[in-house]
């Protein structure tokens, strides 16, 4: 689930600490709003992963095949450190 450009976007406020937007200030060819997007689906992978391994009967062997096969995608999709 990668942002789309073609997506109806809308517009979302959030507080950073003053010293995190100097820093981002250095760098105004980065796309904050795509950088902060992709973090935000991230986690929402995360939490959609978490609540799978939350379901009832869920084995330890299935819980860590889907971790595995979730991380796989993660970097396939984005490589990121």
């Amino acid at each position: 689930m990668l942002v789309e450009h073609k997506k109806k976007m809308v517009h979302f406020n959030i507080t950073i600490p003053e010293d995190l937007h100097t820093k981002m200030k250095e760098h105004p060819e980065t796309n904050w709003s795509r950088v902060a997007a992709r973090a935000f689906e991230r986690q929402l992978r995360a939490e959609e992963i978490l609540q799978q391994l939350e379901e009832p009967g869920i084995t330890d062997e299935e819980a860590s095949r889907r971790v595995i096969e979730t991380r796989r995608k993660l970097l396939v999709n984005n490589p990121w450190p």
